[in-house]
C-alpha cells in the first residue's frame, strides 16, 4: 500500500466556510415584501405601493449582496424593483390621464 494519508474530515482550524454552516441561503423577508407590494401595486394604490416595493427591493439586494450567502432571494429583489418601476410609470400614466381630462 502507498503511504498516501486519507483526506481531511474537516476544514482545517481557522478556515470559514463561504456561506451558510447548513449550506442554505435564508429567505430575505425585504425581498419577499418588495415582491408582494410590487404585484399588489399593479392594482391597488400603484404610485404608493410601488414605491414602496422599489425601495425595500434595493435595500433587500444591496443587503443580500453583502451578506456573503447568508441571505438569499436575489431574484425576489429584482422582481419587487422591476415590478415597482413598471407599477410607478402605470400610476403616473393614469393619474396623468386622470388630471389632462
Amino acid at each position: 500500500m502507498s503511504d498516501v494519508p486519507p483526506p481531511p474530515i474537516a476544514p482545517p482550524p481557522g478556515y470559514m466556510p463561504y456561506g451558510v454552516p447548513g449550506g442554505r441561503p435564508q429567505p430575505h423577508k425585504k425581498a419577499i415584501t418588495s415582491m408582494i407590494l410590487g404585484i399588489v401595486g399593479l392594482f391597488c394604490i400603484p404610485l404608493v405601493l410601488s414605491a414602496l416595493a422599489l425601495v425595500l427591493g434595493i435595500q433587500a439586494r444591496a443587503e443580500i449582496d453583502r451578506s456573503f450567502g447568508v441571505y438569499g432571494n436575489r431574484g425576489m429583489a429584482t422582481a419587487g424593483i422591476v415590478l415597482g418601476i413598471v407599477g410607478g410609470v402605470f400610476g403616473a400614466i393614469f393619474l396623468f390621464n386622470l388630471v389632462n381630462k
